[in-house]
């Protein structure tokens, strides 16, 4: 938990209570930027809610101060929940074919399709399966939603990824950040057939952060435009079917979204979730060319009051 304030004329003040090495970076590049200004802001990041003395505190001690704190996980916690989201998302084209019991499943579905089977509540890899048609009719359904498996994907280095995009709500307005970074599964990927260990299937389909994980820069992927191109676009169909969550978000707030798509081998994407208190612990790179500038452009989006000159592209 850390408390910076930088002062060159334009008077930064920033608080985290996560990963605060990374805010304070950020802060340091947007100090250069803004130096001899006379802005007064105050950003708070709390991973909870913002306490809102800290934010009468803050105006108290500077007048004048503009402070901005993150939404209260009230606001957006249908946008996380993945029962919620599911529901919420199931008509889009923009997400998986999405299913809440076996019997809504089609009849005359291949006994060898696979079916991500999930959680609600589930974090990382835990409480994220992955079944064949064939063996799902008596699985447990109970708070868990279902979604259908990508059959075609992109592949990098004959392997599955999975992206993570950033997007940030603020003052009714979606942002999605240029910059991203994708994960990369375990095992080579080849076509289900007949029985296949369930380890296996889960290394070649289930993508998450372990410390062997390979991480790689999006813009490395040999469709990336193509790919940016339609999460912006699936970014605007999430923008639409979140239209009143967002006009609750005040002037005052804003939301740091983390959106895991996966790609198909024609560049199509699908929003599998959405992460609403984002986990910025990735490796070094991944931290220097995409979490702090995320960061700092968040800061410059808050004190400038637009995108104007900033890696966000308004959805």
């Amino acid at each position: 938990m850390s408390n910076f304030t930088m002062s060159d004329g334009f008077l930064l003040k920033v608080f985290s209570n996560k990963n605060s090495r990374l805010f304070e970076e950020a802060g340091n590049h947007v100090l250069k930027e803004f130096s001899g200004s006379k802005d007064q802001v105050g950003i708070i990041y709390n991973d909870f809610n913002a306490d809102a003395k800290m934010v009468d505190s803050w105006q108290k001690e500077t007048k004048g101060m503009n402070v901005y704190h993150v939404a209260p996980r009230s606001k957006t916690l249908r946008m996380d929940a993945k029962v919620l989201f599911a529901k919420k998302m199931k008509d889009s084209h923009y997400v998986p074919k999405t299913y809440f019991s076996y019997d809504e499943i089609p009849s005359d579905t291949p006994e060898n399709a696979l079916f991500f089977v999930k959680k609600n509540g589930s974090t990382g890899s835990r409480g994220v399966d992955i079944h064949p048609y064939s063996a799902m009719k008596d699985l447990d359904y109970t708070e868990r939603v279902v979604q259908e498996n990508m059959p075609t994907p992109d592949l990098y280095d004959d392997k599955r990824y999975k992206i993570r995009a950033y997007v940030v709500l603020h003052d009714k307005n979606v942002f999605l950040f240029n910059k991203s970074f994708a994960t990369v599964a375990s095992e080579d990927f080849k076509d289900a057939i007949g029985d296949m260990d369930q380890d296996v299937l889960r290394k070649m389909h289930v993508i998450f952060q372990t410390s062997g994980t390979k991480f790689i820069l999006s813009e490395e992927l040999d469709k990336f435009e193509q790919i940016q191109q339609n999460m912006l676009v699936a970014c605007k169909d999430f923008k639409n079917v979140y239209k009143d969550e967002i006009k609750r978000i005040e002037p005052n707030e804003f939301v740091i979204l983390g959106f895991d798509f996966v790609v198909d081998a024609d560049g199509n994407v699908q929003i599998i979730e959405i992460n609403h208190r984002s986990n910025y612990a990735h490796p070094k790179l991944m931290e220097n060319k995409v979490d702090v500038p995320l960061l700092k452009n968040l800061y410059k989006l808050l004190i400038q009051g637009s995108s104007l000159d900033t890696d966000f592209r308004k959805v």
